[in-house]
């Protein structure tokens, strides 16, 4: 199972919205504990996520790769910050 939050991929703090791809038993059962959560988002903001979604499959598009490469030179930064204390 894995579970993804579009505040945290474009982020996008404050959006509560996400996904989850699994077996269709785990979705089954993440469809009725769903069914018993109130938040709800707008289909303003679900449009908006897809569409940043659809722009983020865009081969042309480097942001993931550039969040990569961000993300692994913080770690390579804090990795050496760590061994040299």
């Amino acid at each position: 199972m894995s579970i993804y939050s579009a505040g945290k991929l474009l982020k996008a703090t404050g959006i509560r919205l996400g996904w989850v791809i699994g077996s269709k038993e785990v979705i089954d059962r993440v469809s009725a504990a769903n069914y018993w959560m109130y938040a709800q988002s707008s289909s303003f903001l679900e449009r908006c996520v897809e569409l940043s979604l659809l722009e983020l499959l865009d081969e042309t598009n480097k942001y993931i790769e550039q969040e990569n490469d961000s993300l692994k030179e913080n770690r390579d930064i804090l990795v050496k910050a760590l061994a040299e204390s």
